[in-house]
């Protein structure tokens, strides 16, 4: 079978609103038959998930990303083509779940080949054409020192602790759009059947729910991107509930509705942490790793 240079690992194009997950892409194809730990989810996870730290672990969050991103690749790519996954991290962003299914998809894919030429060849089920690893690793990127230190850290944003600026003021970019929308239950189903998925390949679910700024909780807001902090309640006590009732689920709530002990000094901005806030939750994501393998 013959490869298709053109379209092989063809990932980057230029109308695509960032770049990173063409990085992932390759770090991915790089390492995917070892690949044990895959954090999913936005520049949340993209920050706070210092994959380097765990081994065989990768972080392929991108951004733009919501919940069904995460379900696309983890069905399309995580499933049939790392073999040895075993935990999968997903980042529960409520104040993100009013997006629809596909606006993610346009902003990563772009009209780059690559993704395009995957879907044709189901996703490379019956194995993948001789060359394909070269094509990848040769196929054009955006040449990016930041992003190259990604690579080199499995794919983990480090944000230095100089860089960043703490909490700060609670931005709020959004109001309570979930009052009148049925998004958020569209995202909730969404997550659910990633849930459903792992559970039939024995892969353990971690939910992680990344800190923001406590402030948050002196306003109506759960985040940066709004939704009234009780709609946030209602879906964390559904999450809850999944926790207990499903051995392949764990619910990591590291914001608390704000009351966390990330202080300042390990905050990016109000919704991001820095490498050290990054430092602590590795930490806790090895001490549940633990307990869950044993």
């Amino acid at each position: 079978n013959e490869l298709n240079l053109d379209s092989a690992g063809a990932y980057y194009s230029i109308d695509q609103s960032t770049h990173y997950l063409v990085y992932k892409m390759r770090i991915f194809w790089r390492d995917h038959q070892s690949v044990e730990i895959v954090g999913l989810g936005n520049s949340r996870m993209q920050a706070g998930f210092y994959a380097s730290k765990l081994e065989h672990a990768l972080n392929m969050a991108t951004v733009p990303c919501d919940i069904f991103m995460s379900h696309y690749i983890f069905k399309n790519y995580l499933l049939t083509q790392a073999p040895n996954l075993k935990y999968l991290l997903v980042s529960l962003d409520f104040d993100l779940w009013d997006q629809k299914e596909g606006n993610s998809f346009k902003d990563n894919f772009g009209s780059a080949p690559g993704f395009a030429y995957d879907a044709n060849h189901d996703f490379w089920q019956k194995g993948l054409y001789d060359g394909f690893y070269e094509a990848v690793q040769n196929s054009i990127v955006d040449v990016d020192a930041n992003m190259e230190l990604t690579e080199q850290l499995n794919g983990f944003g480090f944000i230095s602790v100089e860089n960043a600026s703490g909490w700060g003021k609670p931005e709020v970019l959004n109001g309570m759009w979930e009052l009148e929308s049925d998004m958020p239950q569209k995202n909730y189903e969404r997550f659910l059947d990633i849930l459903k998925m792992a559970k039939e390949h024995n892969i353990y679910v971690i939910g992680v729910i990344f800190p923001m700024n406590p402030r948050y909780a002196s306003t109506k807001y759960y985040g940066r991107h709004g939704m009234n902090r009780y709609s946030a309640e209602n879906f964390i006590e559904r999450i809850k509930k999944l926790d207990n009732d499903e051995k392949y689920f764990v619910l990591m709530d590291e914001n608390k509705m704000g009351k966390h002990d990330y202080d300042d000094s390990m905050a990016s901005d109000s919704d991001h942490l820095n490498e050290k806030g990054a430092e602590q939750l590795i930490n806790r994501i090895k001490a549940v790793l633990e307990k869950i393998s044993k």
